[in-house]
């Protein structure tokens, strides 16, 4: 919903709890906000004119819903002031807040405007200390490499495909989010993520499984180098990738030939050789290529190229 002044007010009180607004200039401030609620944690999707936001302890007194808030900024740089930290984020980076304590957020000087992804979700959710939550208020979270860019990845994809899932799916997912949102934390803590088993071996299989997509030009990918690179035995690989339903070599297969067909779609590439397309994806003899895209999509590459120029289908 796109909201004037008064209405961002009204509605991030309702959706982040209330807050104290200062507008740059609310004749011409507007706002967009997505909320998705799921069992019990809301990811809230926002663009936003310039402004400033303050949680007083005056606020707090008079309404704390303890709620635990990781923001991740997506446009535009934000400064954020809580528990004696003072930040400056970037896109890409992330944050945390406590409903518990007074805060002050703003767009950087120069900036027109910001857009963010938040997730909500009650502070009793996350098995860390107090202590340790309370000294990473405020405190830049990246979100460009390890658990971290993984937590980003989950989120942006989170907030795009909320209107495909289920309610079922957003109750499993509710879980995944507070498992990958702990492991992120802890990683700045003297703690370790307490983390069940199942969702330890669920956390590792997406590290693989974005090790693989990152290196599927690679010739030399395979379960043996994938394993040894994150110091586990093939067979636990094999595991973990079985308990999520697939298989090393398949999802090996499946993200090469989805990039083989994005390619072969793209008339940007019209000069590239197919074989030169199935090899830069880790197809390296040109007829095993064809046989596995054509028992994939029911085509040749070259049938399929030739329908995609031809518009009778979607890269």
């Amino acid at each position: 919903m796109t909201l004037n002044a008064e209405a961002w007010a009204e509605t991030t009180a309702l959706a982040l709890g209330p807050a104290k607004l200062r507008f740059a200039d609310p004749t011409v401030f507007r706002a967009h906000i997505d909320m998705m609620p799921f069992a019990g944690v809301q990811l809230s999707h926002m663009r936003y004119s310039a402004l400033v936001s303050q949680r007083t302890p005056d606020l707090i007194r008079r309404s704390d819903p303890e709620l635990l808030q990781v923001a991740l900024m997506l446009s535009g740089r934000q400064g954020v002031e809580q528990n004696g930290n003072n930040v400056l984020i970037s896109p890409g980076d992330m944050v945390l807040f406590d409903s518990s304590r007074p805060f002050e957020g703003c767009l950087a000087p120069g900036e027109d405007g910001g857009s963010s992804v938040m997730l909500q979700f009650p502070r009793r959710l996350l098995p860390l200390p107090e202590p340790h939550i309370a000294r990473l208020c405020a405190e830049t979270l990246s979100g460009t490499h390890g658990v971290g860019r993984l937590l980003r990845q989950f989120l942006v994809g989170l907030s795009e495909e909320y209107p495909h899932c289920t309610p079922h799916d957003r109750l499993r997912l509710r879980n995944t989010t507070l498992d990958m949102v702990t492991a992120m934390l802890a990683q700045y803590t003297d703690t370790k993520a307490p983390l069940s088993p199942e969702s330890r071996r669920h956390l590792l299989f997406r590290t693989i499984s974005s090790f693989i997509v990152e290196n599927l030009d690679d010739p030399d990918l395979s379960p043996d180098s994938i394993a040894q690179a994150h110091h586990i035995s093939v067979r636990y690989l094999q595991r973990i990738f079985q308990e999520e339903g697939s298989t090393v070599t398949a999802f090996i297969k499946q993200h090469r030939l989805d990039r083989c067909r994005h390619d072969l779609a793209d008339p940007d590439l019209a000069g590239l050789a197919i074989s030169s397309i199935g090899s830069r994806w880790g197809f390296a003899h040109p007829s095993d290529f064809s046989r596995a895209f054509r028992a994939y999509m029911g085509m040749t590459p070259r049938e399929y190229r030739h329908v995609s120029y031809a518009g009778l289908l979607r890269p």
